[in-house]
């Protein structure tokens, strides 16, 4: 650990890129290096091991864009001017998953099947990604609890990984009887559960920038326990990866 010496804009106390005020106080802080463990439900993700964490008057400052997209949150930042300080919003995702449907068409499984879907992040420079699970039965399907892996790897002659999360099934929706209880298909949807987005924040898993480059973004193979709903036996399906179980992104 070592003391700096640093300008802090009044008012911003996390890591941001920020411009600097043409006035900022002068405070002195412990900076030391330190990983960041974020335990949500069933999984950990970790923010890695080069993050400077600042310890001021006894209180620890961690950067707040990492911590919050790790969360499933969105953070904007709107630069300052003349007028005004500099601004950070924070958007919060909901961390269940979510009851959805996709248009009946060609199966891609029975009666399971995983799809992986990227996400629209206007307010973050971060990749964003969800998983999806459907039924294409005709009957209701109760699933057991489940995780899935997802992996993220530098395409090239050789596939070098890079960065790894998991995403875990979770309890019924606040409001709504639907927990991991999925529809029949019908004759226009199959009908699904949506995790929550997941968050990249273009860095390995030591919180190191990655180059420039193509990156696979893939489920891993998994099996999913489920029963047809009124029926006891159980039953187990394998999904194996696939052009729907993931996509490519291009870092610049």
């Amino acid at each position: 650990m070592k003391k700096l010496i640093i300008g802090i804009a009044s008012g911003a106390v996390l890591t941001m890129t920020t411009g600097v005020l043409a006035t900022s106080p002068t405070v002195q802080v412990i900076l030391f290096p330190t990983t960041i463990n974020i335990h949500k439900e069933n999984s950990t993700v970790t923010l890695g091991n080069n993050y400077e964490v600042l310890n001021y008057n006894n209180s620890v400052y961690i950067p707040l864009r990492a911590f919050s997209e790790s969360m499933g949150s969105t953070v904007k930042y709107t630069a300052p001017t003349e007028e005004i300080l500099p601004q950070i919003d924070v958007y919060t995702a909901p961390q269940s998953w979510r009851s959805t449907f996709l248009g009946a068409g060609n199966q891609f499984g029975s009666p399971l099947f995983i799809r992986l879907f990227s996400a629209y992040l206007p307010e973050s420079d971060s990749v964003g990604f969800h998983a999806q699970i459907h039924n294409t039965g005709k009957d209701y399907v109760m699933l057991e609890p489940f995780k899935l892996q997802i992996d993220i790897a530098k395409v090239g002659e050789q596939r070098q990984l890079v960065w790894s999360t998991e995403v875990s099934s979770t309890g019924p929706d606040l409001g709504t009887s639907i927990g991991d209880v999925i529809p029949g298909a019908d004759s226009h949807n199959y009908w699904g559960l949506r995790s929550p987005i997941i968050y990249w924040d273009k860095k390995d898993s030591n919180g190191k920038p990655v180059s420039s480059g193509q990156y696979q973004i893939q489920i891993k193979p998994v099996t999913i326990e489920y029963n047809k709903v009124g029926q006891q036996d159980g039953m187990t399906q394998k999904i194996e990866p696939d052009m729907h179980t993931q996509f490519i992104v291009v870092i610049p």
